[in-house]
């Protein structure tokens, strides 16, 4: 009778730990999940230029531009590209990219291209304010809108559009620097733009590469017409000399990879003469784009630059068009250019331009949207070959 009471006793008391023991379980599991929620909730997500390993578009050691696909895997990239210049009936080159992004977007995915040449940084710019120093008009003071600017690079990336962004020589000018909200700062538009921008717009595959220079070897010599002989055909321009360019162009390369991973290059006008590819060799520059009308036999200058960077030796640097192009209305010529890039699509390129101007002689014959908003003869040619051209390439390590 004793041991039964005795027995029954534990029994009660085991029951007790039991209850007690599952109480606490069920606390504590209560307890830890509300942490797990709330530093879930309270954690910092890392910036894309935290997570982001590498850069998404890369030119590797052979001179290929590369991009990490969707899956992490690095895919020779197919760029096919037409120079965005400002339609004229908005407010020039500098104003005109944010107020003319939808109509631009919209006639690229119809060529289908997947980029756009931009000569200017793209931004909404408001004003600007120009001095002159030494015959040469630089910009002083700028007021802007960061928030539209964000607005149309976010435009592009939903269209899976990238951009090859120009830097100008006075984007790298420290300069007063107003934006929407009255906020000012004094530092260069290149270094607000890549700090603001480049490790949303690099991880969104907006901005393929960073461009300085437009055919700026042309103030030093005529290397179409004399390529030997070193014409000055801009009549000694005192404000601009082969060092003070190469100065800037330094500058820029020092700008960009301080605080980004994009590739850096510059847009040469013909083939590079053997100094000047030095100088880009001495650099490390990413990318060479070429200006280039030889009227049909365009590619040729892309292996005439390639054999002048192996006999330097070095990094080989991307060498494609930064321009390629002619008369809007030459449809022989068209096909010509056509060939080229179904041809060679690792080489891709820009083809020039967007917009029929008619500000200059010059610009009378290029275009693929004339003054009217029609398209040119020559629209449907170069849509069929960025057709036909592949998005990428097995990329070979």
């Amino acid at each position: 009778m004793f041991a039964n009471k005795i027995t029954l006793s534990l029994f009660k008391s085991w029951k007790i730990v039991i209850k007690i023991s599952i109480t606490l379980i069920i606390f504590i599991t209560i307890l830890s999940a509300a942490a797990c929620g709330f530093l879930k909730n309270n954690a910092k997500t890392p910036s894309a230029s935290q997570t982001q390993t590498e850069a998404v578009f890369k030119v590797d050691k052979n001179g290929f531009f590369t991009r990490l696909n969707e899956n992490g895997d690095r895919v020779t990239y197919v760029v096919k590209s037409v120079a965005w210049n400002v339609p004229n009936d908005y407010n020039g080159d500098v104003f005109g990219y944010y107020e003319s992004y939808h109509k631009t977007i919209s006639y690229l995915k119809e060529l289908n291209a997947n980029a756009a040449r931009a000569y200017r940084l793209p931004i909404d710019f408001e004003s600007v304010i120009y001095d002159e120093r030494d015959g040469h008009y630089n910009i002083r003071e700028v007021t802007l809108n960061w928030e539209n600017t964000e607005e149309m690079l976010k435009a592009f990336a939903k269209a899976k559009i990238g951009i090859q962004a120009g830097l100008c020589s006075w984007d790298i000018q420290p300069v007063k620097i107003t934006d929407e909200k009255g906020n000012v700062e004094y530092t260069t538009l290149a270094e607000a733009f890549i700090k603001r921008f480049d490790s949303k717009t690099n991880s969104l595959g907006v901005v393929l590469m960073y461009l300085t220079g437009n055919e700026f070897n042309y103030h030093f010599q005529d290397v179409i017409a004399f390529p030997d002989t070193g014409v000055d055909i801009f009549q000694g321009d005192k404000w601009f000399t082969r060092d003070a360019w190469l100065g800037d162009l330094k500058k820029v390369v020092d700008i960009v990879r301080s605080l980004s991973k994009t590739p850096v290059g510059t847009v040469h006008g013909e083939v590079p003469l053997e100094a000047d590819a030095v100088e880009y060799v001495k650099l490390e520059l990413d990318a060479v784009l070429l200006n280039i009308y030889r009227k049909g036999s365009d590619y040729d200058a892309i292996d005439q630059t390639r054999t002048v960077f192996k006999k330097i030796g070095g990094k080989m640097p991307y060498i494609s068009f930064g321009e390629i192009g002619g008369n809007p209305y030459d449809v022989e010529l068209a096909h010509a250019h056509a060939d080229i890039f179904k041809k060679y699509p690792e080489t891709g390129g820009s083809y020039f331009a967007l917009y029929h101007k008619y500000d200059t002689d010059f610009n009378e014959d290029s275009g693929l949207i004339d003054t009217d908003g029609n398209k040119t003869p020559i629209f449907a040619i170069i849509q069929s070959a960025f057709k036909e051209m592949p998005a990428s390439l097995t990329y070979n390590k």
